[in-house]
C-alpha cells in the first residue's frame, strides 16, 4: 500500500523531477526534520528528559528505617509543555473549551431530556468550570484543559521480552470520534515507566528477617513506590502553578484565555482484585459515603506501620488495618487533593467484554461439559456457531479472540445455546443470557438520555440478581478449560470485574458514556510504538521511540498545514465510510457487469419507479401493452455482487452496511402497512441489479439507470410472545409459497440498513435441516424456515414473573415445531451477518428461469 501511494503521488506526480532526489540522505532529512529551524516552525514538545528515581524501601528494623534505592531511566515530557503545543496545534481549531448541557425535546409532547454522550457535556467538566479560581487583575476568559490518561504496558515484538509501559495523555476538549482515531495525532506521548531492575532483588534478600512470601510482596510494593514516584516527578512545580492560576495561552481563535488543566479520568488495564461480591443494593447506596476520608486514613495508618513501626508488607498487622477495603499500603493524591475514585474509571472492554462476559461464557461451557454426553454437546455449540456468519470453528475454545470476537459471541449466544441445556436448566440460562446482551447493548450506547439511564440501572439490577442465583446453584464437577482431567469449578462473582458493574451508571452520569474513556484508544496507540520498535537500535528505547514519536506529530501537522487530508495519512487499521457517505448519497451499487437471468416482474417495478408511483403499496395493475413499453437495450440488465447503504446512526454519525447476496444478505425498510403490528418489514436480497432503460410512447423518450434489488420478504410472526419483558427475542419467518409478492423487486432505497440474522437452531432447523437443494436464495433452502429479531421494548415486569414468562415462552416454543426459526439483532457496523435461510420452492426458481430473458 504504501509503494503503491509512493508510486502514484509522487514518482508519477506531474510536477515531480528526478534530479530532486540527487544527493537525498535519509539520515540528514530526519537531522533536518528533528532540528526544524526554519521560519514556520512546528510547535511539537520534544523536549524529553531523562532522570532516576529514588524510592524508600522498608525494612524490618525500627532503628534503620527505610533504605532508599535509585531506579535509572525515566523519560518524560513536562505536562506543560505538551498543552501549551497542543493549544498552538491546528487541530485546536475544534477544541471545545467551554462546556454545555445537550438537550432533546421530544416532538410529541415537548418533553426535554438530558443527553450524555462527551465529556464537555457531562457532570464532571460543568462542576469543574464553575469551580475554577479567579485570579486578581485578570479579566480573561478561564477555560478548562480537560486531560484524560492512558496506561498499560505492552510488549514491543512478537518474540523476546521487550516491553515499554507508556503513558498516553488526551485532550477531553476534543471530540471522542477524533481520538479514536489512531492517526488522528489526538494521542500525546509523555512517559515511558521505567522497570526495577534484577539488582533490586539483591537488595530485597540482603534484608534480615523477611520471609521468601514476603520479599515477593515487598517487591509488588516496591513496583507501586516507583509508580507513585514517577507521578510525583510529572506533577512538577510547573504544572501545580498552571493547574492552581493558569496558563495564559492564545486559542485557535486568536484569543487570549486563561486555560486551567483538569484532570479528571485514568484509564488502565487493571489486574484481577479479590473486591468483594456483587454489589447489593444497600451497597450501591452507601460505599461512596465518606468512602475517600476513610479509605486516605486507613493507607495512611498502614503506610505507618510499615515504616515507622517495622511491619513488613504483608504482616498481619497491616492486612487486618486494609482488609475491609481490600486496599494497598501506597497512595499519594498529591498537593492537588485528586480524588482517584472518581479519576479511575471503570474499563468496558478488559472488565466486560474480556472480565465479566468471558468468565460467564468459559462456565456455560464447562457445565455443558459436566452434562452426559458433554463433549458432544460443545461440539454442537462450536458446529452452531460456525453456521453464524462469520464465526470459525472450535469458537468454545477461544483461541486468538479479539475484544470485538468476544461481543459477537454474545450478540449470537441467546439462540446458539437455546436447547442445549436440560429444560429445566435452559430456562433460567436463556434468561441470563438475555439480560447480560441487554446490559451490555445499554453499557455500550455512545449517547446516553435520561431515560436509557434509568432502563440502564434497572436492567442491572435485574442481571445481578440472575448472576447471584447462577453462582449460587453452579457448583459443577466440571471438566476445566485447562486442564484435561475433571475438577470442581464455581462461577465466582467475586472479582474486581464482576463487582465495578455497579459503577457503570455513576460513572456515565459523570465523565459520559463509555466510549468517552475505554481502553481501547491507548490499545490502539500501542501500534505506533510496535511500529517503531524495528527502527531503533534497541539501545535507550524509550527515547528512541519518543523521538520518533515526535516525528510523526511533525508531519501530522505539516499535512494539515498543507491542506492534506487526515485520512491520507492513515493506518490500514482505520476504517471510515467512502466519499460517497459525506455527500448524502443513500447507497452505493458497483458496476461491474455480467449477465444474469431476468426475473419476473420486472418491467412491472421498472414502471412504478419511471412514472414515480408510490411503490411502497405496489398495488396497481398495468396492460400488456404498458408492460412492452418498457424498452431494456439488448434485453440486458448488469449483476454486481455488493451494495453499500448509507445510514445515519442514533449518535448523528454516518455509517454504511456493505449487503453480498452470498453472506450477508439480510437487509429491513420500514413497514408500508397503515397501522403496522411491527415497524420494519424484512428481506433476503438475493441479487443486485442495474440497467438501462426507457419507455417507448408518443413523447421524447428518456433513458433512465436503475438500480434494484430482488429479494425474498420475510414477516413477524403474529402470535409470537417476545420482548425485552419476556427476555425473548421476536421470530420472523419466510413469506408463504402460496404468496404471489414472497419475491419481489425493492428500490435500494428503502432500504434503512442490514440485519443479523441467525438460525433458531433449538428447533432443529439451520443449513444442516436444508432440504430442497439447490435455489436462487442460499444453494440450499429449507421448507418457510423462519427468523429472530431483536427488539427494544421497555422492561415491565419484576424478576419473578419474568422466570415465569419465559418458562411459558420455552413452551410456547415447543409447540411451534412446525416452523423453522432464525433471529436477528439490530446492526450496528458493517459487521451484520445473514440468515442460513432463503427461497422456497424449485418451482419458483423454475418459474424464474422460464421468463428470462
Amino acid at each position: 500500500m504504501m509503494v503503491q501511494r509512493l508510486v502514484r503521488d509522487i514518482l508519477q506526480a506531474d510536477d515531480f523531477e528526478v534530479k530532486d532526489l540527487e544527493g537525498f540522505s535519509v539520515r540528514r532529512s530526519l537531522q533536518e526534520l528533528d532540528e526544524d529551524m526554519g521560519p514556520e516552525k512546528v510547535n511539537v514538545p520534544d523536549d524529553w528528559i531523562k532522570t532516576d528515581i529514588s524510592i524508600d524501601i522498608p525494612t524490618k528494623s525500627k532503628e534503620e528505617g527505610p533504605k532508599s534505592y535509585t531506579i535509572p531511566g525515566f523519560h518524560y515530557c513536562p505536562l506543560v509543555q505538551v498543552i501549551r503545543a497542543a493549544f498552538a496545534d491546528i487541530q485546536a481549531s475544534t477544541f471545545h473549551l467551554l462546556p454545555f448541557k445537550w438537550l432533546w425535546k421530544d416532538p410529541l409532547d415537548n418533553t426535554q431530556e438530558r443527553l450524555l454522550d462527551e465529556l464537555y457535556t457531562s457532570d464532571a467538566w460543568l462542576e469543574a468550570q464553575e469551580k475554577l479560581p479567579r485570579v486578581p487583575g485578570c479579566s480573561l476568559e478561564r477555560v478548562i484543559a480537560g486531560l484524560m490518561f492512558f496506561s498499560d504496558a505492552t510488549h514491543l515484538a512478537n518474540f523476546g521480552t521487550t516491553k515499554a509501559w507508556p503513558l498516553y495523555l488526551y485532550f477531553r476538549n476534543l471530540t471522542k470520534y477524533t481520538q479514536s482515531l489512531p492517526q488522528s495525532g489526538a494521542c500525546h506521548l509523555v512517559r515511558f515507566l521505567p522497570s526495577l531492575p534484577d539488582s533490586i532483588k539483591d537488595m530485597l534478600s540482603s534484608l534480615s528477617r523477611i520471609s521468601k512470601t514476603g520479599m515477593m510482596s515487598l517487591h509488588t510494593h516496591c513496583r507501586r513506590e516507583l509508580f507513585q514516584a514517577c507521578w510525583g516527578i510529572m506533577l512538577d512545580e510547573d504544572f501545580l502553578d498552571a493547574y492552581r492560576h493558569g496558563i495564559i495561552l492564545k486559542c485557535a481563535d486568536g484569543v487570549l484565555q486563561r486555560v486551567f488543566p483538569r484532570l479528571f479520568t485514568y484509564s488502565a488495564d487493571y489486574p484481577e482484585n479479590l473486591f468483594g461480591s456483587l454489589s447489593l443494593l444497600k451497597d450501591m447506596k452507601s460505599r461512596l459515603v465518606n468512602l475517600r476520608v476513610y479509605t486516605i486514613a486507613t493507607v495512611v495508618k498502614a503506610h505507618e506501620y510499615i515504616y515507622n513501626e517495622g511491619n513488613t508488607v504483608d504482616s498481619s498487622k497491616v492486612e487486618c488495618t486494609l482488609r475491609d477495603g481490600l486496599w494497598v499500603p501506597t497512595i499519594k493524591l498529591g498537593p492537588l487533593s485528586l480524588d482517584p475514585f472518581h479519576m479511575l474509571v471503570i474499563d468496558f472492554m478488559h472488565e466486560c467484554e474480556l472480565g465479566t462476559w468471558k468468565a460467564l461464557f468459559t462456565h456455560l461451557i464447562r457445565l455443558l461439559y459436566a452434562f452426559p454426553r458433554g463433549s458432544q454437546l460443545v461440539a454442537k455449540l462450536n458446529t452452531r456457531f460456525c453456521q453464524v456468519p462469520t464465526f470459525a470453528n472450535n469458537t468454545s475454545k477461544m483461541k486468538r479472540l479479539a475484544t470485538h470476537d468476544f461481543e459477537d459471541i454474545l450478540q449470537c449466544a441467546i439462540l446458539v445455546f437455546k436447547g442445549l441445556f436440560p429444560p429445566d436448566h435452559n430456562a433460567a440460562v436463556q434468561s441470563l443470557l438475555y439480560r447480560f446482551a441487554q446490559w451490555h447493548a445499554l453499557a455500550k450506547l455512545r449517547v446516553h438520555s435520561e431515560s436509557t439511564m434509568t432502563f440502564l440501572e434497572d436492567t442491572f439490577k435485574k442481571l445481578s440478581r440472575k448472576l447471584r442465583k447462577s453462582a449460587q446453584c453452579s457448583k459443577t464437577n466440571a471438566i476445566s478449560l485447562e486442564s484435561s482431567g475433571p475438577r470442581v469449578k464455581m462461577f465466582n462473582l467475586s472479582t474486581y470485574k464482576f463487582h465495578a458493574m455497579v459503577d457503570y451508571v455513576r460513572t456515565i452520569r459523570l465523565f459520559g458514556t463509555t466510549d468517552s474513556f475505554t481502553t481501547q484508544m491507548g490499545e490502539l496507540a500501542h501500534r505506533a510504538l510496535k511500529a517503531f520498535y524495528p527502527l531503533t537500535s534497541k539501545l535507550d528505547t524509550p527515547m528512541q521511540l519518543a523521538k520518533h514519536e515526535c516525528r510523526r506529530h511533525i508531519l501530522c501537522q505539516v499535512a494539515e498545514a498543507g491542506g492534506i487530508a487526515s485520512s491520507d495519512i492513515q493506518s490500514p487499521a482505520d476504517v471510515h465510510p467512502p466519499e460517497s457517505a459525506s455527500t448524502g448519497i443513500h447507497h452505493q451499487i458497483t458496476t461491474n457487469q455480467s449477465n444474469p437471468n431476468f426475473i419476473p416482474k420486472f418491467k412491472h417495478h421498472i414502471l412504478y419507479r419511471i412514472q414515480k408511483l408510490d411503490i411502497t403499496y405496489c398495488n396497481h395493475t398495468f396492460t400488456d401493452e404498458e408492460h412492452n413499453s418498457v424498452i431494456i437495450p439488448n434485453n440486458t440488465i448488469y449483476a454486481v455482487q455488493t451494495m453499500q447503504v448509507h445510514y445515519t446512526t442514533y449518535d448523528l454519525r454516518c455509517e454504511y452496511d456493505t449487503i453480498n447476496p452470498q453472506m450477508h444478505s439480510d437487509v429491513m425498510v420500514l413497514s408500508g402497512e397503515t397501522t403496522p403490528s411491527h415497524p420494519y418489514w424484512y428481506a433476503c436480497v438475493l441479487g443486485i441489479y442495474h440497467l438501462e432503460t426507457w419507455i417507448h410512447n408518443s413523447g421524447q423518450p428518456v433513458k433512465q439507470h436503475l438500480e434494484v434489488l430482488w429479494v425474498r420478504w420475510l414477516a413477524p410472526l403474529q402470535n409470537n410472545k417476545s420482548s425485552a419483558r419476556h427476555a425473548c427475542l421476536p421470530k420472523v419467518a419466510f413469506v408463504e409459497e402460496s404468496d404471489s409478492d414472497m419475491f419481489r423487486f425493492l428500490d435500494p432505497r428503502q432500504v434503512v440498513s442490514g440485519a443479523h440474522l441467525i438460525p433458531v437452531f433449538a428447533l432443529g432447523h439451520g443449513i444442516s435441516s436444508l432440504c430442497y437443494g439447490k435455489s436462487l436464495a442460499h444453494g440450499e433452502v429449507s421448507n418457510g424456515e423462519d427468523h429472530m429479531e431483536g427488539d427494544d421494548e421497555q422492561e415491565q415486569d419484576d424478576d419473578e414473573q419474568e422466570q415465569d414468562d419465559d418458562e411459558q415462552m420455552e413452551g410456547t416454543d415447543e409447540q411451534d415445531e412446525n416452523n423453522d426459526e432464525v433471529s436477528d439483532s439490530e446492526p450496528e457496523d458493517d459487521d451484520e451477518g445473514d440468515g442460513e435461510d432463503n427461497e422456497g420452492s424449485d418451482n419458483a426458481e423454475d418459474e424464474c428461469y422460464n421468463l428470462s430473458f
